[in-house]
Formats: C-alpha cells, structure tokens, sequence
C-alpha cells in the first residue's frame, strides 16, 4: 500500500468512532456465524462469479478422513515424503545434497524458529498498535471538538501531535500486516509439500465436486464440477479456489480472499 493510500485510510479511520466500528464488526461476524452455522459460506471469484463453499456431511467427511488417513499411512511407510517436522529441520539447519554430481547445500534460513516465533508475535504487537491508534483517535476527535467550540494555541498543538503519534501507530499497523502477510505466505510455500498439507489436499480434492456450487443468476445451485477430472482439467484459478476450499475446511472466513464486485481485488 503506498503512502498516499495508507493517508487516505488513516484520515477515514480517524472519522470512525469505536462503537460505530464495534457495530459493522457485529454485524459482519453475525453473518459470518450464520455462515458457519449452515456450514456454507459464499465467496465471489471474477470469471466464476459467486461461489458456495459447503461442508461435507457426515459420510463423506468419513471417507474424506479415511483418505487423509490411508495416504498418510502409505507414505509414512515409504517414507518418501516428508513431515512438517521434517521440513522445518532442513529448513532452519542446512543440508548437503548432491544435484549433477556436485555438493548443494539447502535449507539455510529459509524457514527458522525466528520465523516461527515472528509469525506468533505479530497478532500480539498489531492489537498493542491497534489500542493505542484508537486512545489516540479518542483524544483527536475530543480535541476537535474543542477546537471547534473556541480555537486554542496549546490545544491545537497537542492535536497535531497526537495526530502524528496517531499516524505513526497506523503507519505501524498496516506494515506489521504486510509482514504478516508475507510471513503467512511464506510458510504455505516451503510446508506445501509435507505429508500433512499433501494428505489434506487429496481430501480437498475429493470433497470438492460435492461441495463446491456454481450460483447461478436465478439463485439455483449446481456443482462447479461434475468430477474430479474435470476439476483437475480445470484453468489455473482452480488452484486458487482449491486452496479456499481448503481454508474454509480448516475454518477460515474465507469471504475476505475473494474478489471485490467492481474488478478490485482485495489485498
């Protein structure tokens, strides 16, 4: 986001009260409860328009966990896949392997505990941001009033101020979300090929021509694919629409990765 951008969101933000915030936050998370509660959620992909995501029911969540279960068990026993816990050794302690007959040493750094623990420190450091951005929005919107009863040097001053201490916590904000971001990509590239993510991809894989619905303009419902040849078939946004599916599965509020009506797609 550039910094004109990250302004523009700062000076709305600062338009917002609290409860007013709390308010659209209740009303989104209602939705989403909903949502969970039929166990389907709806997503918006451009070239498919809107999609259903549904849980599976009972028997074929039974037979989704039988095959996440059998090719586990198979390539544990070939051992020709790794683990996550496997993975995250070569990746923070550096290997030697020979490619073509000479020495290649991999894993170095790509994944580390400093990683892991940054991926868990960020959540905590953007809600100490977050609560003191909105003491700070707080103080502005009661010194504008202020202002706008009578204008005062010192009062003034102590609004720039705070405006400048309120942007900086923003500026914050908005770049520990981008690292973040990153972090969390990272991560699902270098684990997407651990036994664990692979298994779960072969029951996304199964579940998804039973789950996965097409909505159509009159609001009926039809399978977006009729088989798992066909979705294998399928163009490259497949893969992206599999990996929300997945998400959804795990419990994600997957809505927020779709794409926004108007040709904008979220960030």
């Amino acid at each position: 986001m550039k910094k004109e951008e990250i302004k523009e969101e700062f000076k709305k933000k600062l338009n917002e009260t609290i409860d007013s915030e709390k308010e659209i936050q209740d009303s989104e998370d209602s939705k989403t409860a909903e949502e969970i509660i039929r166990g389907s959620q709806e997503v918006f992909i451009r070239g498919y328009d809107w999609l259903i995501f549904n849980w599976p029911d009972v028997e074929r969540t039974l037979e989704g966990d039988d095959i996440f279960a059998k090719f586990k068990t198979k390539h544990l026993r070939n051992n020709d896949l790794m683990t996550t816990s496997q993975l995250k050794a070569v990746y923070n302690n550096p290997i030697t392997i020979k490619v073509d007959g000479k020495d290649v040493v991999v894993g170095s750094g790509e994944w580390t505990e400093k990683d892991e623990r940054r991926l868990e420190e960020i959540p905590k450091e953007i809600d100490e941001k977050t609560e003191a951005f909105n003491a700070y929005r707080v103080e502005i919107q009661e010194l504008k009033e202020q202002i706008k009863k009578r204008k005062n040097k010192q009062t003034e001053e102590k609004l720039n101020k705070y405006m400048e201490n309120a942007f900086e916590c923003y500026s914050n904000i908005t770049k520990l979300n981008l690292e973040h971001i990153e972090l969390q990509t990272k991560r699902i590239n270098l684990f997407s090929t651990s036994l664990e993510e692979r298994a779960q991809f072969e029951k996304v894989k199964y579940y998804a021509p039973y789950c996965i619905m097409s909505k159509n303009g009159d609001g009926t419902l039809n399978p977006l694919w009729k088989d798992e040849t066909e979705m294998l078939k399928a163009d490259q946004t497949a893969v992206r629409i599999l990996s929300l599916f997945g998400l959804f599965l795990r419990g994600v509020d997957v809505s927020f990765f779709g794409d926004l009506l108007g040709g904008q797609t979220q960030s």
